[in-house]
């Protein structure tokens, strides 16, 4: 099992993609490097480029999976920081 760039485990989400059934590219919409390469080799120009995708609305270009992923590990963040903002505060 990897493990996302929080560090956290990731896990399949084949309910999310079957709400969602779009097509996954094999590659970005240069076709000249593989997206599952790029956010594996290059984290911040794949943001970029899924950015750019969304604004465009160019959905079938996204990359689906590690979207996915990646918005629910931001999330957890978000909500581990709280949790430790609070404890801090309650404890003074």
């Amino acid at each position: 099992m990897r493990k996302n760039r929080a560090g956290g485990q990731l896990y399949t989400r084949e309910i999310a993609v079957e709400k969602f059934p779009m097509p996954v590219p094999e590659t970005n919409s240069k076709d000249t490097i593989p997206v599952s390469s790029l956010y594996e080799t290059d984290f911040y120009a794949w943001t970029q480029e899924q950015a750019t995708l969304l604004r465009k609305h160019q959905w079938s270009e996204l990359d689906l999976l590690n979207l996915i992923e990646e918005i629910e590990s931001l999330g957890k963040q978000q909500r581990q920081e709280l949790r430790n903002r609070l404890s801090v505060l309650i404890g003074h």
